[in-house]
């Protein structure tokens, strides 16, 4: 089963093959590149470029894996659209996770290695990104990234703090300092780490296993756009 994974929702663009070696074992191939804007110009071409150094036709792919958001409305309209563009040229199943999804893999990730001295047994991962406005998207991870504890959502670090009481809390991305403070003041026990975590398409590549195949291929937003129609 050869996958082709992308994300383009927040500040990185980054694509990822995973596919059957010659010796039949499962092997990765990836790019991902931080960048503030270009995710629209530079998408396709890391795309055709990770085909091409694998020796793949497009014809090859079996699945197309693509998050779905919460990040930019720019940027998640930029992944889904390419993943329908596949889907219609070449008829291949999608599966789909939130951008919180595969931080949280990542983070797991980095965190097994035990250079940033926290310990997540025991403890639920809380994937923050400053919304602004002293918001926050959160979801919300114990054992199970597949099984999440709390759904993504536009919260208050104050609220999610209420929400979390009692749990110990591992909070990674843009907004986990905003949410590890709410929880020390609310009595609660917390720790931030990874502020600068984005998800990664090799993690996206990791999950399209066990993710079920989607029909809809609607971008998740979970607030309102910033811009306004002008008047009339």
């Amino acid at each position: 089963m050869t996958t082709l994974a992308f994300d383009t929702c927040f500040g990185a663009c980054s694509a990822a093959l995973r596919l059957r070696g010659v010796a039949g074992d499962w092997q990765l191939r990836e790019d991902y590149r931080e960048m503030a804007t270009g995710h629209a110009e530079a998408l396709l071409p890391m795309i055709a470029a990770l085909m091409s150094a694998a020796d793949l036709r497009f014809a090859d792919l079996r699945k197309i894996a693509v998050t779905i958001g919460p990040g930019s409305f720019t940027g998640a309209r930029i992944g889904l659209s390419a993943a329908r563009g596949f889907r219609l040229a070449l008829g291949l199943p999608v599966v789909t996770l939130t951008s919180l999804a595969v931080m949280a893999m990542r983070a797991d990730t980095l965190l097994d290695t035990g250079h940033f001295g926290v310990t997540r047994a025991g403890a639920a991962l809380a994937v923050c990104v400053d919304a602004r406005a002293g918001r926050i998207y959160a979801e919300v991870f114990g054992d199970s990234i597949a099984e999440p504890l709390l759904a993504p959502a536009l919260r208050t670090p104050a609220d999610l703090a209420v929400a979390l009481h009692g749990r110990r809390i591992i909070a990674v991305g843009s907004g986990g300092a905003m949410l590890a403070e709410a929880v020390t003041a609310a009595g609660g026990e917390a720790v931030a780490v990874l502020p600068g975590v984005l998800p990664h398409a090799r993690h996206l590549a990791l999950l399209a296993d066990a993710a079920p195949l989607t029909e809809q291929l609607d971008p998740l937003y979970l607030r309102d756009t910033d811009a306004k129609p002008m008047p009339v």
